[in-house]
């Protein structure tokens, strides 16, 4: 069964946090919370600092920044292979793209 936050609850680190619309599971990283109803809220977000550089068995999904229907904020979603045939999806939360920089190295 899927967890899901009460509607009225916004996305809060002291429950379980949800999987997203694809059933991509969340992790922590310098990404801010930032609520939104649409795709367009997002437009001026950014992939998570942490994340700026994948690792050669990640890749991103097909979109940039954008808004889920179940976490109710902006997010991106990236896939780490872990075998031949197998892979998982994970979120974070966004940055905003005025504050974002990649570093040489992190």
């Amino acid at each position: 069964m899927e967890k899901k936050l009460p509607d009225a609850t916004p996305f809060n680190y002291n429950y379980s946090t949800p999987t997203n619309s694809y059933g991509a599971t969340f992790i922590n990283t310098d990404g801010i919370f930032k609520s939104c109803i649409s795709h367009v809220d997002c437009y001026s977000m950014r992939e998570p600092i942490y994340w700026c550089r994948l690792y050669r068995n990640q890749r991103w999904t097909e979109k940039g920044c954008y808004c889920d229907s179940i976490v109710k904020a902006c997010i991106i979603e990236r896939f780490t292979t872990l075998g031949p045939i197998y892979a998982i999806r994970n979120y974070a939360l966004c940055v905003p793209k005025k504050s974002w920089k990649c570093p040489k190295f992190i």
